[in-house]
């Protein structure tokens, strides 16, 4: 963006100075005009020779958190960033994800959709609105697969508390704490009578370094784009239920 914001200004900058050499003979300080020309065009190219250093000097302040990783696309400028707060991803300057709270948007949905392997054939949801700001503040929603059913109920308002069962013909597994696991103690699955232990970590620090690596390395990543486009697919159609009080096919 630094790069296109100094380009344009060296077209302002040419502009400047072709109407300058157009109007010469009426200008009683043209050799003043044409300096100020001169070293406007000047410091123009040395800013844009030097627009990496600038976009690293200005994110290193903006962000304020030690940046992972940093890299301008052909669509975006994208920012991975780490610090006390957690991992960051910003596209353009803009706050993508976030560590911390990432996990009240998309998990709900996305493990059912891990558990059952195949993709949703339908939805029903039922969505409480804040009756000022008319965000969601309650959602409900019933999954129907080809091989079961899945539901979940997710909340901003309601007391924390948080578990992932899946019952089975042949027995039961639960997992403590899903979808922000705490990384000063160890979590839990549960298997019928069985306890599986998980050690202290900070999964999304581990998700968001994955990320990074991926980009850094050119690699495939850790989870396709593909299953966050089928997630959006599915809270689109949940959505669109809360306001019918049907089913909704889900059109993958």
């Amino acid at each position: 963006m630094i790069r296109t914001g100094i380009f344009f200004g060296l077209l302002n900058a040419g502009v400047a100075l072709w109407a300058l050499w157009l109007f010469r003979g009426e200008l009683r300080r043209f050799g003043a005009h044409a300096l100020a020309c001169g070293l406007t065009i000047v410091l123009l190219g040395v800013a844009m020779a030097g627009a990496n250093r600038v976009t690293s000097w200005a994110e290193d302040r903006f962000y304020g958190d030690n940046i992972l990783y940093s890299e301008t696309s052909d669509y975006q400028r994208v920012v991975v960033t780490a610090g006390n707060a957690g991992v960051r991803l910003f596209l353009n300057g803009n706050l993508q994800f976030h560590s911390r709270d990432e996990y009240r948007y998309h998990e709900a949905l996305v493990h059912p959709v891990m558990a059952s392997v195949a993709e949703p054939r339908r939805v029903l949801g039922l969505i409480q609105r804040d009756p000022e700001f008319k965000t969601d503040t309650l959602t409900t929603a019933v999954l129907d697969f080809p091989n079961g059913h899945s539901t979940f109920t997710c909340s901003t308002r309601l007391a924390p508390y948080q578990r992932m069962i899946f019952h089975g013909t042949a027995g039961r597994i639960e997992v403590v704490i899903p979808f922000n696991a705490p990384n000063d103690r160890p979590t839990q699955i549960i298997l019928d009578d069985d306890t599986i232990e998980i050690p202290i970590c900070d999964q999304y620090e581990i998700q968001g370094t994955l990320f990074s690596q991926a980009l850094r390395e050119n690699t495939e990543q850790p989870i396709p784009l593909e299953d966050a486009i089928n997630n959006m697919t599915v809270i689109d159609a949940v959505f669109k239920s809360a306001s019918t009080g049907q089913w909704e096919e889900i059109n993958s």
